[in-house]
């Protein structure tokens, strides 16, 4: 019997959704799969804001959908899209090794973003990437762009000196030269599960679990799972602005956390060493704490 994998239908969901079947193919000799696509609220609506349409469960809840009703046997999803909540029957299965979680500033005249004119406009749907933009620069003006990828790569400039996208996505759809300043980690918080893509399943479904394995990466589960944990614990999702990544140093996990207010005006950005899974829930409270008093 084939395995069908559900995904979006942009370029870049087809070529994780290609990736993930080259890898069962790889790793799971001999079994038959292909790829649905299905179209999800935010395909549908790629002009409104996401945080006033739903967060980022429009790019996943008519897929979980289709995979609670069998219509598909798994989901390839960005791990960035993924909400805190999940349906109990299913579960993430495989975390494939990341690429970079870095943002790409894109701007065809001003080409490092630490050197931008104080009262730029730019372009982001992101309340993350509009935070940073603002804590750095707040003087800028902040205009919404939504789409695909290459729509926001052709319509940015008409509106703004600058956008954001991922250095991971422009990799994958062999546009690594649109970058024009790849922004650090450690200054510029990516979204909790930037770069990585992850296989969703049904928990019922124990040797398609099983095979799945073949093609999970432990490391970076590990450090996904720290990030989910915390976004979990702080249930923000993208209704306001927030920027989380984990990662090891000397075999100790850390966690780099930004937080802003929903105004822009106040911004909290801690790093967290050498963290237990057991020390999340208190992380998140602090952060949520901080947000209360001065929200």
């Amino acid at each position: 019997m084939s395995w069908v994998i559900g995904t979006r239908g942009s370029a870049l969901a087809r070529w994780q959704a290609d990736h993930v079947q080259t890898l069962i193919q790889t790793h799971v000799p001999n079994q038959a799969t292909h790829i649905r696509t299905i179209q999800t609220t935010g395909d549908q609506d790629q002009t409104s804001p996401l945080h006033a349409i739903g967060g980022k469960g429009v790019f996943t809840k008519t897929i979980e959908a289709a995979l609670l009703d069998g219509h598909i046997d798994m989901a390839v999803h960005s791990l960035k899209d993924m909400t805190s909540a999940m349906p109990e029957a299913l579960q993430l299965t495989a975390f494939l090794a990341a690429e970079s979680p870095a943002d790409a500033w894109i701007s065809a005249d001003y080409p490092d973003f630490n050197q931008l004119p104080e009262t730029g406009t730019i372009a982001t749907g992101s309340l993350r990437r509009a935070a940073l933009v603002k804590r750095q620069y707040p003087m800028a003006t902040i205009v919404p762009i939504r789409g695909n990828v290459n729509t926001r790569l052709t319509r940015y400039s008409q509106i703004a000196i600058g956008t954001f996208l991922s250095v991971a996505g422009l990799e994958r759809l062999g546009l690594r030269n649109a970058t024009t300043h790849a922004l650090p980690v450690h200054t510029f918080t990516p979204a909790p599960g930037q770069g990585v893509i992850v296989v969703q399943t049904r928990r019922t479904d124990t040797a398609l679990n099983t095979a799945l394995s073949a093609i999970n990466h432990p490391n970076q589960e590990r450090l996904a799972r720290l990030e989910l944990d915390f976004l979990h614990h702080v249930g923000l999702d993208c209704r306001a602005p927030l920027g989380v990544h984990a990662w090891v140093d000397n075999g100790h996990n850390n966690l780099s956390v930004f937080l802003s207010t929903n105004n822009l005006s106040y911004f909290m950005d801690e790093t967290y060493n050498a963290i237990q899974p057991s020390d999340i829930k208190t992380l998140a409270d602090r952060c949520l704490n901080w947000l209360d008093k001065n929200q």
